[in-house]
């Protein structure tokens, strides 16, 4: 197979499970074009504040092209998101009454998920001490809602919302734990996806 050039500096190959949807087509429209992009043309777009990088490359043999082929790898940079550590957070309800503060900021942990509702009546017993103490510690909040299946998903979501004079830092998110004997399908479509929108 011929040689392809060395990794471009300051990349590194995209891992698979990365590539999104939209890198994909964006890959195959270069692939298409070989009068626009050349062997080792590379080109770079940005995906949801990822600078992707794009080479056209010879390609081993695979299950669709039995000989070398022209193909195009994607590179993330080393520098951005693919490569960042991990920051740790914590997940926080009434089960966790009492917290010191200042030892979980002290520790490194960065952001904390509250419990803030449950269904269309239950307000956690912690949520309103656990967000404001969480915010003196300067970390970064998300509030999350207990979906309960079988009460009105609108209901549910303007229930939670109303909770939140203040919205925290980071995006509110969904807890869907239980099925109450809901079907999966019915419980993503119509329930889960009716608190989200």
């Amino acid at each position: 197979m011929p040689n392809n050039p060395p990794i471009p500096d300051g990349y590194r190959l995209m891992p698979q499970l990365a590539v999104t949807p939209a890198m994909t087509a964006w890959a195959v429209q270069i692939l298409r074009d070989p009068g626009k992009y050349p062997m080792f043309t590379t080109v770079t777009k940005v995906f949801e504040q990822l600078n992707v990088l794009a080479r056209v490359e010879w390609h081993s043999p695979d299950f669709q092209n039995h000989a070398e082929h022209r193909g195009v790898t994607l590179y993330a940079p080393i520098r951005d998101a693919v490569d960042a550590p991990a920051a740790e957070g914590i997940d926080l309800s009434g089960y966790q009454p009492t917290v010191d503060w200042a030892k979980v900021a002290a520790s490194g942990i960065a952001f904390a998920f509250i419990k803030a509702t449950e269904g269309t009546t239950l307000i956690d017993h912690t949520f309103a001490d656990h967000w404001a103490r969480a915010k003196q510690a300067n970390l970064l909040r998300g509030a999350y809602h207990f979906f309960r299946p079988k009460q009105d998903a609108a209901a549910q979501a303007r229930f939670f919302l109303a909770q939140l004079s203040d919205p925290g830092e980071l995006p509110p998110v969904l807890d869907v734990e239980v099925v109450n004997g809901v079907p999966l399908g019915r419980l993503r479509r119509a329930w889960a996806r009716g608190w989200i929108s």
